[in-house]
């Protein structure tokens, strides 16, 4: 049966406010606060009030608007205004709190305020909760699920099964292959509701439809990856299949590199070569259906194609125009951007419409642990830095940030790491991301090739808003245990701890995410 997990108390009863705000805190102070009362509407400076409520509330009141304080029943505080706040500060039973003035209680409410669920301010509100389904079903730690428009699919039962359930479903079925045909464990992808899934026999595709359960291979003689693994050379969004061929592949009578495959109509799918190919040869392909566009990378440049210009010449980015190199890890392309990691692990925006290109300050990045874009929001893996305050060597530290603000970013761990936590360094920092296409949602947790332990949790930022851990009662740690993250604009998907719980052996876990209300 699916699981509550509540990511974050929205309700707020008054009657706290005789547990209040500043407790546990270090420093004396002699009981309360000083200054005549704040400013009920704000008017506070919010940084100011971060940092006082860091030095003086959090320790016992925890991360504001997640219940997760040891002071009871006094954790969600973000509605309060400065009166009630300086109020609940001095009431009878309350612990000593450094001496405040009346300009902190302004700033402290202007900091609550911000986390008022809602962070973009859009009306919609940034907290859920999500009902898990766990899935008794064995799956593998090669990759985590890929999940479409209510589906999800998976390597299940140690590589010999491809498997996929539709969202509300707790029976796994198998996908069939045809003949010939056989998943590769680490290739297969959602193009909606159809799964595109790389044949581990040949170098070609067969694409099976979740609502007609038809499956259809792609000629090889059309279609020939020439073995390659993963998906670096294919990409699948929208309708589309974006390939990168080998030279041998003839039945469109030209020996050409880059095809897109339409799989609009399994009973006709169409494949468009393209006529101009780079000059080097091209490692890496990203599609964005939206745009119609796609990406090569080949050499040290970049080439952006128009999906319905077949003919045409691609637009391109030469090394000397990008400064840091193109790289040679994973790349990602969405609206009018190109997210990579140039030659030095830096995180690089590349936008496409001015060729100009950005790096965040928090470089140089983890490469070789993920890249996310979509809509206007990249999620990535930056290295540890001395201010993170970890003792342990090997940590993947998740940010997530805007297209138009590089330098605006939020992470679990500046919330989750606080000294207090046996795995302090590593919870929050995942090893993992996905993003929602919609760019609502940012979901960060393990790592896939280790399995699922005590330190791999899930954490969501949901329009923007501050990363909150996802809670789960059955767990000792009161956590949901999560890798191999993947996310749709209505459905996650992750590896779990299976019921033996040891840390090399996974299970499925899923839920729907609810629209914008």
């Amino acid at each position: 049966m699916g699981k509550k997990l509540h990511l974050a108390n929205g309700t707020l009863l008054l009657a706290t406010l005789s547990l209040l705000l500043f407790g546990c805190a270090s420093g004396g102070g002699g009981g309360g606060g000083g200054g005549g009362g704040g400013d009920v509407n704000g008017g506070g400076d919010a940084a100011a009030g971060e940092a006082i409520y860091n030095a003086s509330c959090r320790n016992c009141h925890g991360i504001p608007g997640q219940d997760n304080g040891p002071a009871p029943g006094a954790s969600d505080l973000i509605d309060f205004t400065a009166p009630q706040i300086e109020d609940g500060a001095t009431a009878t039973g309350h612990p000593d709190v450094p001496d405040l003035t009346g300009d902190d209680y302004d700033d402290l409410a202007a900091y609550l305020a911000q986390d008022d669920g809602d962070a973009n301010g859009d009306g919609d509100s940034d907290r859920i909760d999500l009902d898990i389904v766990k899935l008794f079903y064995s799956g593998t730690t090669a990759r985590g699920p890929a999940v479409g428009d209510g589906v999800l699919a998976f390597d299940a039962d140690g590589g010999t099964l491809l498997a996929w359930v539709r969202a509300g479903e707790r029976e796994a079925r198998p996908v069939p292959a045809p003949q010939g045909m056989d998943h590769n464990r680490t290739g297969f992808a959602f193009a909606g509701r159809k799964l595109v899934v790389q044949d581990q026999l040949g170098g070609s595709f067969y694409v099976f439809d979740t609502d007609s359960e038809q499956v259809v291979p792609v000629p090889p003689a059309s279609i020939d990856l020439g073995g390659s693994g993963g998906t670096s050379a294919w990409e699948a969004d929208g309708h589309w299949i974006a390939t990168l061929n080998t030279w041998v592949t003839t039945e469109d009578g030209q020996h050409k590199l880059i095809k897109m495959v339409d799989i609009s109509d399994l009973n006709s799918l169409a494949i468009t070569p393209f006529e101009s190919e780079p000059p080097d040869a091209p490692d890496t392909i990203r599609l964005d259906a939206d745009e119609a566009r796609f990406v090569v990378r080949a050499g040290e440049a970049f080439y952006i194609y128009d999906i319905n210009s077949p003919n045409a010449p691609p637009t391109s980015f030469s090394r000397d125009a990008l400064q840091g190199g193109t790289g040679s890890s994973d790349m990602r392309i969405s609206g009018n951007f190109v997210a990579f990691f140039d030659d030095d692990e830096n995180l690089t925006l590349l936008n496409i419409s001015t060729g100009q290109f950005t790096q965040p300050d928090r470089n140089p990045g983890r490469s070789g642990r993920g890249l996310e874009l979509e809509s206007d929001r990249f999620a990535y893996f930056a290295m540890q830095t001395d201010d993170d305050g970890s003792s342990i060597a090997q940590v993947n530290r998740a940010l997530a940030g805007t297209t138009s603000n590089v330098n605006d970013l939020i992470d679990p761990a500046g919330a989750f790491v606080n000294g207090q936590d046996e795995f302090d360094g590593r919870v929050g920092f995942g090893a993992t991301a996905s993003i929602s296409p919609n760019g609502r949602y940012v979901f960060v947790g393990g790592e896939t090739a280790v399995g699922v332990d005590q330190r791999e949790r899930l954490y969501v930022s949901i329009d923007g808003g501050s990363f909150l851990m996802v809670e789960d009662g059955d767990d000792p740690l009161d956590a949901q245990r999560a890798c191999g993250v993947a996310a749709s604009d209505n459905l996650v998907a992750f590896l779990i701890p299976a019921t033996d719980g040891a840390s090399s052996s996974v299970a499925i876990g899923y839920a729907t995410l609810p629209p914008p209300q």
